[in-house]
């Protein structure tokens, strides 16, 4: 009986795993837009956090998404966060345009032996939408 109950907490606990991932083509197709087709806004902020442990376990920012950024590549998990926030508290905006990352990385010799790491970032940049 004792077999039985281990067997099923065991499967139960590896079933109950889930992953989620979002990409995009680096090979996006060119486009052509004038400024007549877009419209631009004022400049926003957005912060995220992710923080790392054991360079393998990540808590803070659940989503971790990219998100379209005109002019830039984002990289590193609180970027891709501090983004997908930025889109996500303008919904009627379609992309980021120009992104400037302000990123703080905090940890100390924890950091340096890959223990224990913080890195915030905070994004600004203007949205852009097509018309």
């Amino acid at each position: 009986m004792k077999k039985i109950i281990l067997a099923f907490v065991a499967i139960t606990m590896l079933g109950s795993c889930s992953a989620y991932r979002t990409s995009m083509n680096a090979n996006m197709p060119q486009l052509e837009i004038s400024l007549g087709d877009v419209e631009i806004s004022e400049e926003y902020s957005a912060t995220a956090s992710v923080k790392v442990y054991i360079g393998l376990i990540r808590t803070g920012a659940n989503k971790l998404s990219s998100s379209p950024a005109q002019g830039m590549t984002v990289r590193g998990a609180s970027q891709r966060a501090a983004t997908y926030k930025l889109l996500k508290e303008h919904p009627d905006y379609d992309f980021v345009m120009y992104p400037k990352f302000n990123t703080k990385y905090q940890g100390g010799i924890l950091a340096a032996l890959g223990l224990y790491n913080v890195e915030t970032t905070t994004v600004t940049a203007k949205l852009g939408k097509l018309k």
